[in-house]
């Protein structure tokens, strides 16, 4: 049966496919033809406009161009599903392994980067209309029982993992939808190929840091980390940074590596810092800054005076309330996570092609433990004081 002539009219200005792709987008934003249904073929289409199928498959190359069809070979002509996301929320499962933490706990830097993460989750599911859940998946799974989460997963569009937790269910997840990964991604060699990375300029935040050294006028510097991260990461970072400043550099002796729960932290603390007058001093694990301006205080040392202090962290937590403000580079883990949804709603709604993110830069955070000079000032943009 042929269409009615309010639809195709040889008279208008409009060439006859442009008539025709009209015709098709309203039927598909009325929802005649669904997400995913497959169109009458070529020949059937052109019967019904009464029109040869070239004009019609004009008709439909325009469609396409649009996102509004998709062509499968010799299957014909699909409504995209993306039509289906744009008019609907999105659905997105943050998978983490992490027990729930209980009523009463002392935040760690950790814990409060990846408060810093969901902050930026929730906030990018309310500006781009998602939908999310956070799943809690076993770390250690059966064969069986990682196929069982992977089933789970087929109710979400997309899903943002965190580092290497879940690393299998990962590679699954990446295999049937847009999977993001969270923090230290890029540094992972076992990374799923197909995994999108997000994360932070790892490698610009230890060339600030190393600004912050060099300006700093110390003549040796050291690192108080814990003890899983002596010779890797950040730690190496600064020690490289040091020698190539022809300082003092970090070595056994200017290295202190222990557990922040360890029970005689506070006596480690104290003959270690009776050594660092005019020290650069690194802290690698935030979750120490707070133990050393006691120690410092109990020893008629003061942060910023009689040593330096700087760190690169979330900047919650820990560094509230500092006097003197501790200096850091804030990383932008609340970014991270914005990113993730911004991207994932780029990618499924409007089609964007999907290549590594780029990295997101950390920024100086002014406090008054170390000196930053004028001459430096430039390279170190401010911003503003306090929790960020």
């Amino acid at each position: 049966m042929k269409t009615t002539e309010s639809h195709i009219r040889r008279d208008r200005q409009e060439t006859l496919p442009l008539q025709i792709a009209e015709h098709l987008r309203e039927r598909i934003a009325s929802r005649e033809y669904a997400p995913g249904q497959r169109l009458a073929n070529v020949r059937a289409l052109a019967e019904h406009y009464g029109v040869c199928p070239v004009t019609v498959l004009k008709a439909m190359e325009k469609l396409v161009a649009e996102e509004l069809l998709t062509r499968n070979g010799r299957r014909g002509f699909y409504v995209s599903r993306r039509v289906g996301m744009r008019a609907r929320p999105l659905s997105c499962c943050f998978a983490f392994p992490e027990r729930m933490l209980g009523k009463q706990f002392t935040p760690s830097e950790n814990d409060c980067l990846q408060l810093e993460i969901y902050r930026g989750l929730l906030a990018g599911c309310v500006e781009h209309r998602v939908d999310l859940q956070f799943c809690h998946f076993p770390e250690e799974a059966s064969q069986a029982a990682l196929r069982l989460q992977a089933n789970r997963l087929k109710a979400f569009d997309f899903v943002v993992f965190t580092g290497q937790q879940l690393s299998e269910l990962q590679a699954l997840s990446a295999e049937e939808r847009p999977t993001f990964c969270i923090m230290n991604t890029l540094a992972y060699k076992s990374r799923p190929a197909k995994v999108i990375p997000i994360d932070y300029d790892r490698d610009g935040a230890n060339r600030r840091l190393r600004d912050l050294l060099d300006g700093s006028g110390c003549a040796s510097a050291a690192v108080l980390t814990s003890t899983s991260r002596c010779s890797e990461g950040r730690v190496l970072a600064f020690s490289h940074a040091a020698q190539e400043l022809c300082l003092e550099s970090p070595d056994s002796g200017r290295i202190l590596a222990i557990p922040c729960n360890t029970r005689n932290l506070e006596a480690r603390l104290c003959s270690f810092l009776r050594k660092l007058a005019g020290t650069f001093l690194f802290c690698d694990t935030t979750d120490f800054v707070l133990p050393v301006y006691q120690v410092a205080m109990g020893l008629g040392l003061k942060v910023g005076r009689d040593f330096q202090l700087a760190g690169i962290a979330s900047g919650c937590g820990v560094l509230g309330g500092l006097l003197p403000q501790f200096t850091y580079l804030h990383v932008p883990f609340f970014q991270l996570g914005l990113q993730a949804v911004e991207l994932a709603s780029r990618l499924l709604r409007d089609g964007v092609e999907m290549v590594t993110p780029e990295l997101l830069p950390v920024t100086l955070v002014r406090g008054e433990t170390v000196h930053i000079p004028l001459t430096n000032s430039r390279q170190l943009a401010p911003t503003s004081k306090g929790v960020c």
